[in-house]
């Protein structure tokens, strides 16, 4: 493909792929204007390509042509199948992200990132990859879960979601609706409290409209959660005895009333009564002091 014909097909060529998911950790050392925001115009555009395509610098090497086709051989070698484990296009789309970034820094060398154009045309190529990387991974590690899932290991299937969005930023709902209603179905409240967490505060780095619809799905549900009389009783009952006989007393402390493997669900309990203001909290130290409303 020509150069020409690549950007007219791109009006903004402030070139940028939609993300599937972001993810937490970046790669540590790329070219320098990988990092970069610039903006370029149509008018910028054209006339360098008018300069470039007068001189034919980059038509005559072969070096850097044999990476473009390179590139997009590997492009459209990745498949939309949903099959379990793609390890085939995460190996393509590692390929194409080292490819991409051998790509920039060959131009940096031969100073051809003096040239608008081909900083955006390499860093789209470099953006591609990262995305469909991430993507990929993210979702190998989903459809995981969901095989545990789906042979009823469901504390194993939980934490297996749980990893996944420590690690990743998905802005997919399956990543997040799956882990939450498995969560209510073997009521895993703690858990699914966590689920919500991350949503939330995914949502609040993205401002992503996937993710605002399904938060505010869940947080009906948290708040049906937290009025729900039948949820831990017993605990119920005696957190606000202990608060009652005991005012003032740390968080930390209340936790050895109770056997440690209550700690989640009482972290959650607290969480919810503070929301619904039965109880308040007041920050002291590394805890917090918890008194009746």
């Amino acid at each position: 493909m020509k150069l020409f014909d690549f950007f007219k097909r791109k009006t903004n060529i402030s070139i940028q792929i939609k993300p599937l998911c972001i993810c937490k950790k970046s790669i540590e050392v790329t070219p320098y204007y990988l990092d970069n925001t610039e903006q370029l115009s149509i008018e910028e555009i054209t006339s360098e390509l008018k300069e470039w395509t007068r001189t034919g610098t980059l038509d005559r090497d072969e070096i850097y042509d044999s990476m473009i086709k390179k590139l997009d051989t590997i492009k459209d070698s990745i498949t939309c199948t949903k099959e379990l484990y793609n390890n085939s296009n995460i190996e393509l789309c590692s390929e194409g992200l080292e490819l991409s970034i051998k790509l920039c820094n060959y131009c940096i060398g031969k100073k051809y990132d003096s040239v608008k154009f081909v900083k955006s045309k390499t860093k789209y190529y470099f953006n591609y990859f990262t995305d469909q990387l991430e993507y990929w991974k993210t979702f190998n590690e989903y459809k995981e879960a969901e095989s545990l899932e789906k042979s009823g290991l469901f504390e194993n299937a939980i934490k297996k979601y749980l990893d996944l969005l420590e690690s990743h930023i998905p802005l997919g709902s399956i990543y997040y609706e799956s882990p939450f209603y498995l969560c209510i179905k073997i009521a895993d409240y703690a858990s699914a409290f966590n689920v919500y967490n991350y949503l939330k505060t995914n949502f609040d780095k993205t401002n992503n409209k996937t993710l605002e619809s399904i938060l505010n799905d869940f947080t009906n549900i948290i708040c049906s959660l937290e009025t729900n009389e039948n949820m831990y009783p017993e605990i119920n009952a005696k957190i606000i005895t202990i608060i009652k006989d005991t005012p003032g007393i740390l968080q930390s402390d209340l936790y050895k009333s109770f056997d440690s493997k209550y700690k989640e669900s009482l972290r959650f309990i607290i969480q919810c009564f503070e929301k619904s203001q039965r109880i308040k909290r007041e920050k002291s130290g590394r805890s917090y002091k918890l008194f009746l409303n």
